[in-house]
């Protein structure tokens, strides 16, 4: 049977006249190479834990942050000048600017930093995987074409699963204890996922601007509690190996992630771009394997498999394909 002439796509409300365009939108609601940009998202992200890992050692947790976001800032500004000119800032987009760098860098890196004083790192990352969670929820709340779907819930929920998989049921031992700062981690996903809907607003805008400007507000934000807290001008220089892994932090895993991050946004949408945190533990797990002689384990080949399986039932074309088969 043939599908009929007009057809009604819900999630973005568009109506068709051709069946082919109906067809291809709903097959390729993800383009592939969006998926790769997740999937390198995901990974560069996840290599800010081995970086970090590294460069915690000699430098204060909250002075890594303000390095991180403020290098990564100066080197994206210096990019566009070069390439670009400068950029004409209004004051709306300034503050904008700080909106987005208080939601997605300076209120979720401290909530996670004093969340973790008092839990495991496996819980904590467990914790943090629901981001995704949280994304769809107040994408379905606030963006009229980015509500849930059937299909698309049993993905996330397949995904988050593949998370607690691979990271080993063990991470939950202390589920009910430290409260507070397993509240704190909450809050941490919660904010992570305002922000990816809030950054919708940024999507006609340059991605290399915008992330520039959003590593510029988290910077101003932080600076004052780090020179609060920290006093940064009395820290030794850190040594060769440590720089290294800062340098890979900034350049690697903020400066070109952001940038990447404001154009999946632009092209798939919030919940889409929030799929890179399934990848952030794989990433992790791969790069300590490769780099850090660690080993896989059966359950963390499952817990990879299930991630992989959520992404398909999230990304639907392949239960789309079936569906259109049997019209």
């Amino acid at each position: 049977m043939h599908i009929p002439c007009v057809y009604l796509y819900l999630q973005r409300g568009t109506v068709f006249a051709d069946a082919k365009q109906f067809e291809k939108t709903l097959l390729m609601q993800i383009p592939f190479i969006y998926w790769v940009l997740i999937a390198i998202l995901g990974s560069v992200w996840g290599g800010a834990f081995f970086f970090a890992k590294i460069a915690v050692t000699e430098i204060q947790p909250l002075t890594l942050v303000l390095l991180r976001v403020g290098l990564a800032a100066l080197v994206l500004w210096v990019f566009i000048w070069i390439t670009k000119g400068r950029p004409l800032i209004s004051a709306n987009v300034f503050r904008q600017w700080l909106a987005m760098g208080l939601l997605a860098n300076a209120l979720p890196f401290a909530l996670l930093f004093y969340g973790q004083r008092e839990i495991g790192a496996g819980l904590a990352s467990i914790i943090n995987g629901s981001t995704v969670l949280w994304t769809a929820v107040f994408a379905h709340i606030f963006l009229a074409d980015e509500k849930l779907t059937p299909l698309k819930t049993m993905g996330i929920a397949i995904g988050f699963l593949g998370i607690i998989i691979m990271i080993g049921p063990s991470a939950l031992e202390g589920v009910g204890s430290n409260v507070l700062a397993q509240i704190l981690v909450v809050l941490t996903a919660m904010s992570y996922g305002f922000a990816a809907v809030y950054s919708r607003r940024f999507a006609k805008s340059d991605p290399l601007i915008t992330a520039a400007g959003q590593l510029t507000g988290a910077s101003l934000l932080i600076l004052p509690v780090v020179l609060l807290v920290d006093r940064p001008t009395s820290l030794a220089l850190p040594s060769p190996a440590v720089l290294m892994s800062l340098i890979g932090l900034v350049l690697i895993s903020t400066a070109l992630a952001y940038v990447f991050y404001f154009k999946i946004v632009a092209a798939v949408g919030a919940v889409n771009v929030s799929l890179c945190t399934f990848i952030v533990p794989v990433a992790a797990l791969i790069l300590g394997t490769s780099l850090l002689g660690e080993t896989l384990t059966l359950t963390q080949w499952l817990g990879m498999a299930a991630i992989f399986a959520g992404m398909v039932a999230i990304d639907g074309r392949i239960f789309r394909k079936k569906t259109l088969r049997n019209a």
